[in-house]
């Protein structure tokens, strides 16, 4: 039990990195059109749909920025920076829960994706396809907060397990 109370720190850290991956997987899917996926940094830092015209490219704004899906990323680092230092012995018991809650948190953010996506409304000339509000109930979650959020459970789990060992099984 002392070699995964050691280790757990670091098995936390490595799904916290499998978590902040999943950034460049399939974070929202159209659901009126499933050809239409957009990854986990598109819905975060916003995307614009280029459209070559002749000579011309015209942009079309699909998502903006989106501050509160860029939390969950920035919470599991966090929690990777603390479970480092618990695994270098650097920390206190503070930090060790400290870590748990930053998984924690992340993982309701994470799984929270789609309500965060701030999608702007398709123009084609003077005529809106269609409101922001339809389109967001258009989109469904894809794999890759699902992954991620499960991962930061797994990770807040992991991150929790030296007390759980030294408490209930020494």
């Amino acid at each position: 039990m002392k070699i995964v109370k050691k280790f757990a720190p670091i098995i936390a850290s490595v799904l916290g990195l499998v978590a902040i991956v999943m950034i460049f997987c399939t974070a929202m899917v159209n659901a009126e059109d499933a050809n239409e996926v957009y990854a986990g940094w598109q819905v975060v830092f916003g995307y614009s749909l280029a459209t070559k015209v002749g000579n011309s490219t015209t942009y079309t704004p699909i998502f903006a920025f989106s501050f509160m899906n860029l939390v969950p990323y920035i919470l599991v680092l966090g929690g990777i920076a603390l479970s480092v230092l618990l695994f270098l012995g650097k920390g206190n018991k503070i930090l060790f829960w400290v870590a748990v809650a930053l998984f924690a948190v992340a993982a309701v953010f994470f799984f929270l994706t789609w309500v965060g996506a701030i999608r702007e409304p398709s123009m084609l000339g003077d005529y809106v396809v269609k409101s922001g509000e339809e389109l967001k109930q258009a989109l469904t979650i894809g794999f890759g907060p699902i992954v991620a959020g499960i991962c930061s459970i797994l990770a807040a789990a992991a991150a929790s397990a030296p007390f759980f060992i030294e408490k209930f099984v020494e």
